[in-house]
């Protein structure tokens, strides 16, 4: 049994012998300090390894010849050890220093729109643009109004025309001689902005019952504009015969 135990030692140590080592530190050039995590290999083979907390690294089983050690290091330059020799049975110790540089890439611009949110918001409010007015095939303000959730024919959840307040700029506009608010009736171009609140208001509105309408105005210019319309539409009269002793050439649906 003794004799079998020193074959096999000797044969590990004639097996280590043939083998040689790389071994050394990575350092800052500025400061000498050990840079932690650098890549140190052997270019166009398998050997590799990683600097340490001390930045010392070391390469072993390396079968002797030349080669080219690199290592690489992000926000540092590459360093190139060329003709390196590696002989049976000896350490190769290096001292490796990595100069700091600057990585240039390609400007990346991220631009995140904050959600425009009202945080003191108790109601359901709809705000229509002029832009977004002139859009429409409407020739009046109310038309628009109409055309929102839960309005119908100027009624707002089901209440009365009176139970609706109407702002200009935000002043309120009643009517003249009943005192009542009254259907804002302006032109579609000068809208700038259209604020109808359907829901729950605040207290600021306390003399709605059923909604709030808040016209915007756009302000004047340096210069005097205007615009011109016209459309095609027919007339047509009821079902009562409101023509009884007239000539019956006379058509009551007659278009104009």
């Amino acid at each position: 049994m003794k004799n079998i135990i020193s074959f096999i030692f000797s044969i590990s140590l004639l097996l280590g012998q043939t083998t040689g080592k790389i071994s050394g530190i990575v350092l800052e050039q500025s400061s000498s300090s050990p840079l932690i995590g650098a890549n140190v290999y052997l270019a166009n083979t398998s050997y590799g390894t990683a600097s340490d907390g001390g930045g010392r690294f070391a390469m072993i089983n390396i079968p002797p010849g030349t080669y080219n050690l690199k290592v690489d290091m992000i926000g540092y330059k590459s360093v190139h050890v060329n003709e390196l020799m590696v002989s049976v049975n000896r350490t190769v110790s290096l001292n490796i220093e990595m100069e700091t540089t600057v990585i240039e890439g390609e400007v990346v611009t991220v631009e995140v729109a904050r959600l425009a949110q009202k945080k003191d918001q108790t109601g359901t409010i709809k705000n229509i643009s002029g832009d977004e007015i002139n859009a429409l095939p409407v020739e009046s303000v109310g038309t628009v109004i109409n055309m929102q959730a839960g309005v119908v024919n100027g009624h707002f959840r089901g209440g009365r025309y009176g139970e609706v307040t109407y702002l200009i700029d935000g002043v309120q506009v009643d009517e003249t001689f009943g005192g009542s608010n009254a259907t804002v009736d302006i032109q579609p171009e000068a809208v700038q902005d259209l604020e109808v609140i359907t829901g729950t208001f605040n207290a600021e509105y306390g003399r709605a019952m059923s909604g709030v309408v808040n016209v915007v105005t756009k302000d004047g210019g340096p210069t005097f504009e205007g615009s011109v319309s016209s459309g095609i539409s027919y007339y047509q009269t009821s079902n009562t015969d409101i023509f009884i002793g007239l000539s019956p050439d006379l058509n009551r649906s007659q278009d104009l």
